[in-house]
């Protein structure tokens, strides 16, 4: 889920992500999206998960794991890059 709201307005946001499937949220994708289709161009986003949400509450992984998942994302975006050219 993208979203461009830092707090949501439900009362328990996190019951309601889990029951509607949601994976993932993340704040800054909203903005990008929203701004590429107003001025109708292309836009992408990659995400690296650094926290789960489930019922339990909120984990995050460790951060030897959150560095090489950011670095794999960046390659990836990388060789995106260079295979739209």
């Amino acid at each position: 889920m993208s979203s461009d709201l830092f707090y949501d307005p439900e009362e328990d946001p996190q019951e309601l992500w889990n029951s509607l499937g949601v994976l993932a949220v993340e704040m800054e994708a909203a903005a990008i999206f929203t701004l590429a289709a107003m001025r109708g161009v292309r836009a992408g986003c990659l995400l690296t998960v650094s926290d789960t949400i489930a019922a339990e509450g909120v984990e995050r992984i460790e951060d030897s794991s959150l560095k090489d998942a950011v670095d794999n994302m960046m390659e990836l975006a990388l060789e995106t890059l260079d295979a739209l050219n």
